[in-house]
């Protein structure tokens, strides 16, 4: 459940949802809403900067999913995954899917 997740989970999980709606509306052009979310895996965020990378993976006229990662660099080098997920955006004339965890 999302209240049991630590602020620096919800915190990812809102930058990257973020991120994923901007992109989904350059892509549709049209106001977006948040439709679905799948596969969504936060883990240990732990210390360092994150960036986030998203890949489209289906678009049509009315919606775009889109897989976000979150990789975090710690200071002393490297990189590791941090959080991924899979956010559906939909135009309003587009019906919504149940959640699916």
């Amino acid at each position: 459940m999302s209240s049991n997740r630590s602020p620096d989970g919800l915190t990812m999980l809102a930058r990257m949802a973020d991120a994923a709606a901007a992109r989904a509306a350059v892509h549709i052009a049209r106001p977006v809403h948040l439709a679905a979310c799948d596969r969504l895996d936060i883990r240990d965020i732990g210390e360092g900067v994150a960036t986030l990378e998203i890949w489209p993976v289906r678009q049509d006229e009315r919606a775009i999913t889109l897989s976000v990662f979150a990789t975090v660099h710690p200071a002393g080098g490297g990189a590791r995954l941090a959080a991924s997920g899979r956010f559906t955006f939909a135009t309003s004339s587009h019906q919504t899917r149940e959640y699916r965890p």
